[in-house]
């Protein structure tokens, strides 16, 4: 409640107090968003960041980090108020090593024991062994992003109001998954990808008990169909470019290219003569100046 009376306070805002435990309520925000900061002062601190980070051989990179942030939140202005940062380098800290103790350690070790069992000399164990450790990573970065983005909500305050991200890490780390297997699809899933993630992400972000809202105008789909046009024209054109000249030069050449018999010096004298004998489609396709 003093959440919601500091923001109606200091803005015209549509707040629905009522939050429901499924999907968060979409209640729109508007307002002036603007950056102050210098171009000087983050030069300058990513110096100083730097050679303290030579110093300590790494380790200043928590701290680094979260100077660069608390000085970002602070310049950047929403509806005439700064953010704040409330994070610690500490923080950052104890959570690589967490990281580094309950998931690089314990696979480190179940590598080793394999190893020493002479199990991961079996080719058929060691490819399930290996594509089991892809899946478990590529789910572990999903979950890992969902947190990061969570722990730097929790530290972010407007107007001594803290924001937050509600949903499931493992949730989301699932989705991640799903979608970077799909790419194995020439990449078909991108587009859809990044809607639906970014989706996730903005819906489940909240200042106070006020929502961030996602598709405020249902528009979602069209800028998914005009990504997916763009997608499939830019992809149609590298398609042209790369096989286009090499069906021509199978066409010109495609008996000598096919018969074993010929040595690697007589093939290239060949091509030779088939390109002097096509000069003008060579003009015309300057990316086939190399053959």
């Amino acid at each position: 409640k003093n959440n919601l009376q500091r923001i109606r306070e200091y803005s015209d805002m549509s707040i629905d107090t009522d939050i429901p435990s499924g999907d968060p309520p979409a209640t729109l925000v508007d307002g002036d968003i603007r950056f102050e900061g210098r171009a000087v002062e983050i030069i300058g601190l990513v110096i100083k960041n730097f050679l303290l980070n030579i110093l300590t051989l790494g380790f200043w990179r928590f701290w680094a980090r979260t100077r660069v942030r608390r000085y970002l939140w602070q310049k950047m202005h929403v509806l005439g108020s700064p953010l704040e940062y409330t994070g610690t380098g500490k923080e950052l800290f104890v959570g690589f090593l967490l990281i580094v103790f309950i998931v690089f350690l314990p696979f480190g070790i179940l590598n080793a024991i394999l190893e020493s069992m002479g199990l991961l000399q079996n080719p058929e164990i060691a490819t399930w062994f290996s594509a089991g450790t892809y899946l478990m990573l590529f789910y572990l970065i999903g979950v890992a992003t969902w947190r990061a983005r969570r722990y730097r909500l929790t530290r972010t305050r407007w107007r001594s109001i803290r924001a937050g991200l509600t949903g499931s890490s493992w949730a989301y780390g699932a989705w991640y998954l799903l979608f970077t297997l799909g790419k194995a699809l020439l990449g078909l899933l991108t587009p859809l990808q990044n809607m639906k993630l970014w989706r996730l992400e903005m819906q489940n972000t909240h200042i106070g008990n006020s929502f961030v809202v996602f598709d405020k105008d249902n528009k979602s789909r069209d800028v998914l169909i005009r990504l997916y046009r763009n997608y499939f024209l830019t992809g149609l054109l590298a398609i042209l470019i790369m096989f286009v000249p090499l069906i021509y030069i199978y066409t010109i050449m495609g008996p000598d290219m096919l018969d074993a018999s010929l040595t690697k010096a007589q093939l290239d004298e060949r091509l030779a003569l088939h390109i002097s004998a096509h000069e003008e489609f060579i003009v015309a396709l300057p990316w086939m100046v190399p053959l």
